[in-house]
């Protein structure tokens, strides 16, 4: 893996286009297939928009997953009991953030 960093949120999104915060830098599109030919993809600008909100918000799910985990571990008795902490530990590390 690169030890190169992504472009910095928020994100934005216009249409079927994703730009960095100052609008000049494109980051990233969900374009038309040509194999598709005459066919629409109705999702395109939805999709667009669903990256942009997940890019946005996981830096803050990740900050407030970690304080959740050490709250839950430090009051549990047995922490490693609760399927929930397991769980959380898992989606960390499935966001690469463990």
């Amino acid at each position: 893996m690169s030890d190169a960093k992504h472009t910095p949120t928020p994100w934005f999104v216009g249409g079927v286009t994703i730009w960095d915060t100052s609008g000049r830098s494109l980051i990233a599109e969900c374009p038309q297939p040509e194999w598709l030919g005459a066919r629409k993809l109705t999702n395109r600008e939805a999709n667009a928009a669903h990256i942009v909100k997940c890019v946005n918000a996981h830096d803050a799910f990740v900050a407030a997953l970690r304080d959740l985990l050490a709250r839950a571990e430090a009051e549990l008795a047995d922490p490693e009991d609760v399927w929930e902490v397991g769980a959380a530990h898992a989606a960390l590390a499935k966001a690469g953030a463990a």
